[in-house]
């Protein structure tokens, strides 16, 4: 090759090379026309832009999204677009949205020891290398570059993970996290961090980074929320106690719908036991209808119409109005019902009544149109069947039917409420999604709304007693509950 030519060719790559530095990314676009079709959606289908009970919905879904493309100028890559919509999406303090990538890496970065929130500080929960760079189980890690994990966790994680920052169950569930490159380009990888172990010397740990499967790290970082999840069961540990442990109320699962429906048959039985334990950590929800039908079979029937008959309040939903909600529920909700069935009636109804609203420019209706105030008929007095003590044993884990579960028990004269905070529901409900523009991913959003729900937006139930221990080791939350329980029961 000649001299020239070379010359030539050197100054054609760098001149490419120049443009190719000045082209934007077309992450930042991908991500721009995601966000204006996430916006879009929100806006035409959800209560949530349209409720006179939550303004800030609104505030976020304008001032959010003018901050979320601000963003995708700094993108490169799939990890940046699915960081800026999880930004966009966490900022509306709602479990029921978000956005889910049909693309993840299989592998994440981590200093090999992980990290867990007990009483707002940082302990360490596992160690990968018993070495002296390395810390130890239940040393307690101050800070990392100087920045204490707090404020690392509310600016660089929690922004991105869906999660609700007022909530303890939250912060704990993201904590964790706080100490693993997942591949966010806005979060920023530590050098080093400031421990303190057992014996109060404070020592600084230069961090190293390896590279770990997903798959092998996720069960060490839920181990570092709130420990394993007890397994389904029936434990009667003496003739006064019975231990029941309910890590879901899965309706998908045909094995555990029968399991839910044998332990409700069983209910009866445990009533004159001073001692019942229900034990529902770990669980995340399922059908409210199995999680009542063990209720049910605890208490009887008559009871608890007695209690909901008390109940002052009377929670209805409203729906917002809109086509295309209309058009999810046909495809995807009326097939399940056998035509002439009261449930297709039903649904065959909603879908007319949102359409006719949304033509005539209503955003929310009452499809049942129950005003909440209508009263309820007082019934007659009915005794109590359990004569002892029931624990209800959380975590933060609880959501959704097993929430519900707690509506339901928590009022009932004789139940102690045990653990740590639950997680909270949004009164926004009843999801559909929609697949954005990129094609890289879904987004879930709801539908309808709840109002007069005695549980508040966003609102935990607050145990009566909560765990102090700062591992949730099974032999040692097991024996708190059993001192607590017999020192607080009459």
């Amino acid at each position: 090759m000649s001299q020239s030519l070379a010359s030539i060719l050197a100054a054609a790559f760098l001149l490419a090379g120049s443009a190719w530095a000045q082209t934007p990314s077309p992450w930042g676009e991908l991500a721009r026309n995601d966000l204006a079709a996430i916006r879009e959606a929100l806006l035409e289908n959800h209560p949530g832009p349209v409720d006179p009970l939550n303004p800030g919905y609104r505030t976020w879904l304008d001032d959010g999204y003018e901050a979320a493309p601000a963003m995708t100028d700094e993108i490169t890559s799939l990890d940046g677009h699915l960081a800026v919509l999880r930004y966009y999406t966490s900022g509306f303090d709602d479990g029921h949205i978000g956005f889910e990538s049909f693309h993840s890496r299989s592998w994440v970065r981590w200093p090999r020891f992980t990290v867990a929130l007990r009483q707002g500080r940082f302990f360490v929960d596992h160690v990968d290398r018993d070495e002296d760079r390395y810390p130890s189980v239940g040393d307690e890690v101050l800070s990392c570059d100087g920045v204490q994990l707090e404020e690392r966790l509310a600016t660089e994680v929690m922004p991105y993970d869906g999660a609700i920052p007022s909530l303890e169950a939250s912060r704990t569930r993201s904590a964790p996290y706080v100490l693993v490159d997942a591949h966010n380009p806005f979060w920023t990888r530590p050098s080093d961090c400031l421990v303190r172990d057992t014996s109060g010397t404070e020592r600084t740990i230069e961090l190293g980074w390896w590279g770990i499967a997903r798959e092998t790290v996720r069960p060490l970082l839920e181990r570092a929320v709130y420990g394993p999840a007890p397994g389904f069961g029936v434990r009667e540990m003496d003739d006064e106690t019975v231990w029941i442990s309910l890590p879901t109320f899965s309706g998908g699962d045909r094995e555990n719908v029968a399991r839910l429906e044998a332990l409700s048959g069983q209910m009866p039985t445990f009533r004159d036991h001073d001692l019942i334990v229900l034990d529902v950590r770990g669980n995340t929800g399922g059908s409210s209808g199995l999680a009542y039908s063990i209720l049910q079979g605890l208490y009887g029937e008559a009871y608890g119409d007695y209690l909901y008959s008390l109940d002052p309040y009377s929670p209805r939903v409203e729906w917002r109005a809109s086509e295309s909600n209309a058009d999810f529920i046909e495809t995807s909700t009326l097939p399940r019902f056998t035509p002439g069935s009261s449930q297709h009636r039903y649904v065959t109804g909603l879908i007319a009544t949102l359409r006719d609203a949304a033509a005539s420019g209503r955003d929310l209706v009452d499809v049942d149109g129950s005003s909440g105030d209508d009263p309820k008929e007082a019934l007659p007095e009915v005794e109590n069947p359990v004569s002892g003590t029931v624990v209800l044993l959380t975590d933060g884990w609880c959501g959704s039917a097993c929430l519900d579960f707690a509506d339901q028990l928590l009022p009932v004269p004789g139940v102690v409420h045990l653990g740590t905070a639950t997680f909270a529901d949004a009164v926004y409900i009843d999801n559909q999604g929609i697949v954005v523009p990129s094609q890289l991913g879904v987004f879930g959003f709801s539908m309808k709304v709840w109002r007069d729900r005695p549980r508040a937006h966003n609102q935990p139930y607050l145990p009566a007693i909560a765990y102090p221990g700062l591992t949730f080791d099974t032999e040692l939350v097991e024996a708190w509950v059993l001192e607590t329980a017999r020192a607080v029961t009459p």
